[in-house]
């Protein structure tokens, strides 16, 4: 076995510890989980497989992620009209920087979509499906950066 020191390895690179993540997933079901240990064990790539892999019924985003669709969400609920899609993802690649490549965006955007009832219009407009939904949103989290 060829232990390499780096980046966190690709989930295909991640091995023997399947016991470990049945156990992360099993706690994951009922509670939130803090992951810490010290540097060089293998937190980043345990989350990186739990990212790329999550079991069925699960989403996983990282925080950056989770802060890219609030803002997202919001600025499509202070809006006065549908927004162009293009832009949501440049507020997402604005947020990520560097990260935020267009397939990722693509499937946050089916997750949001499907939790917070957006939808697709003519012209490659984005709007939310539920003036309800869009209220709330316009509410509760307009205000907030």
């Amino acid at each position: 076995m060829n232990i390499t020191i780096g980046p966190p390895v690709s989930p295909k690179d991640f091995f023997d510890r399947e016991q470990l993540l049945d156990e992360l997933w099993s706690v994951i079901e009922s509670q939130s989980v803090l992951l810490a240990a010290p540097r060089r064990v293998g937190k980043s790539s345990l989350m990186l497989k739990v990212k790329q892999e999550p079991r069925f019924g699960f989403k996983v985003l990282w925080l950056e992620e989770a802060r890219a669709a609030g803002r997202m969400l919001r600025e499509l609920a202070i809006a006065k009209e549908s927004l162009l899609k293009s832009s949501l993802l440049a507020t997402y690649q604005e947020k990520l920087g560097q990260a935020g490549d267009t397939p990722q965006f693509d499937l946050l955007f089916t997750w949001l979509s499907d939790d917070f009832y957006l939808e697709e219009i003519a012209g490659g407009r984005v709007q939310f499906k539920s003036r309800w939904m869009r209220d709330w949103w316009r509410t509760y989290h307009a205000t907030r950066p």
